[in-house]
């Protein structure tokens, strides 16, 4: 009688070789593991916050006039805003703090009543200036990328700039 013999070996070596196949996950730029870990970090504070933005707009959109009860509502919202911050320490983003006055703690928002006036004063920075207490503030207009977004963005136009001269040439 005939019996196969079996290579136990081979069996081994293939064996082996699925087992070292383990997909990695793919790797995350530093960049991205500290935005991952900044968004991962939401405290009590950063709720609260939230909610005396969110209620400090919607009040400040229902006001008819300069002086109301809307508006000085949403003016004391803005005050709990300010004083969660100084006692808690809590870091928010510069957008979030543009959204008022920081003299008279008026909301900025485009409602019925204008409350501020925009006007270009260099290429790229526009100042804010309240129509209630004057205050004027400058901030930049457009992206501001920092040095690892412009290489990011550097890279892409690169990579499609090939891309696309293919699709002219046809």
């Amino acid at each position: 009688l005939y019996f196969p013999v079996q290579d136990t070996r081979h069996e081994f070596l293939v064996m082996s070789e699925k087992k070292n196949n383990v997909t990695k996950p793919p790797e995350i730029s530093t960049a991205q593991k500290k935005i991952q870990k900044a968004a991962a970090i939401v405290t009590d504070q950063h709720v609260r916050l939230n909610f005396l933005h969110q209620s400090a707009i919607f009040v400040s959109e229902q006001s008819s006039a300069e002086e109301d009860a809307f508006t000085k509502l949403s003016r004391k919202y803005v005050r709990e805003i300010r004083e969660c911050l100084n006692s808690d320490r809590v870091k928010v983003e510069p957008n979030f703090m543009r959204t008022f006055c920081k003299k008279c703690k008026q909301v900025f928002v485009n409602g019925k009543v204008r409350r501020f006036d925009l006007q270009m004063v260099q290429r790229k920075v526009m100042q804010r200036k309240c129509r209630r207490c004057g205050n004027s503030s400058n901030f930049q207009v457009g992206s501001v990328l920092t040095r690892n977004e412009k290489a990011k963005e550097a890279e892409k136009q690169l990579t499609e700039a090939p891309h696309s001269a293919e699709h002219n040439t046809e």
